[in-house]
């Protein structure tokens, strides 16, 4: 079990205990804790004012670290994705380098500016049905979902790289057809063997677009319906799985997303063979942190 350190002399009397920070970062923190007081210069007076009211200082404190901790996808610049993945997940710098290239110049390639942000540290204990609905506007906030029974588990500590534009070649094609696109893009895009490329989760595009969308303004979803690697189970009123006749197992559909009012709406379609002309798909990839 972790012990509790008192607070650095000087410093914000905030104790900053978590078992996910080490104590090298939990010191470099409160040196931020502190650096913010030393910057405002107060006075005498002021910091006395300041003590008194030191249960309203630490709630605005807290209120900040919450708003830190729950913003699941952070955007990260390139250099910044680069970082990441040597740090985390031990790659060396080179190889760290062509996966970003990889995406970086597909998005490119789309007309997505260099400037736009394309990559997301994302933090562990993200629950699709729980938390998306906090990280932007969602239809109903997502409401309608919580009720089904979806296979998406929480997220680890990952990176997730997309290009926020749906892939133009899997326009209008069924899920078989739409994979190959899948494929043909990580091979132009020279992304390693071992980087995996799919639709991505209901959860990673839900955060993805979310957070582009905070950071832009723009909708990546180009009017396109986008399919997901998520399913939910189909179930009887009386709470059992619908059992499909020929196989013996439970029926499940695919949750597809799009953009419409503003809102990210999330819906369940069972056909993988639909080719409806505005279906498409993103490319989406994960690193995974070691630690």
């Amino acid at each position: 079990m972790e012990k509790q350190r008192k607070p650095i002399g000087g410093r914000v009397g905030l104790q900053i205990v978590s078992a996910r920070m080490d104590r090298p970062l939990q010191d470099k923190v409160e040196v931020i804790l502190h650096d913010a007081v030393h910057a405002t210069k107060l006075s005498m007076a002021a910091g006395r004012r300041l003590v008194l009211r030191k249960d309203e200082l630490s709630e605005g404190v807290q209120k900040v670290i919450g708003q830190v901790t729950e913003e699941y996808y952070y955007l990260l610049s390139d250099w910044d994705a680069i970082v990441w993945m040597v740090r985390h997940a031990n790659l060396p710098k080179e190889e760290a380098q062509k996966v970003v290239n990889g995406y970086r110049q597909a998005a490119a390639a789309l007309g997505v500016g260099d400037k736009v942000r394309i990559f997301a540290d994302v933090l562990p204990g993200c629950e699709f049905k729980e938390h998306a609905p906090k990280m932007g506007p969602t239809l109903g906030d997502f409401k309608h979902l919580q009720d089904w029974d979806i296979d998406d588990p929480v997220t680890d500590h990952c990176l997730v790289l997309w290009v926020p534009m749906p892939l133009p070649q899997s326009r209008s094609k069924s899920v078989v057809q739409q994979q190959q696109v899948i494929a043909a893009f990580k091979a132009q895009a020279q992304l390693p063997d071992w980087h995996n490329v799919s639709f991505g989760s209901a959860n990673q595009v839900a955060g993805m677009a979310l957070a582009h969308f905070k950071a832009t303004k723009e909708s990546p979803f180009d009017t396109m319906v986008v399919r997901t690697d998520t399913h939910m189970t189909l179930h009887k009123d009386n709470g059992s799985a619908v059992i499909r006749a020929e196989s013996g197992k439970p029926v499940k559909e695919r949750l597809v997303m799009d953009w419409h009012n503003g809102r990210l709406c999330c819906e369940a379609r069972g056909s993988d063979v639909l080719d409806a002309e505005n279906w498409a798909v993103f490319a989406v990839g994960v690193v995974n942190a070691l630690e």
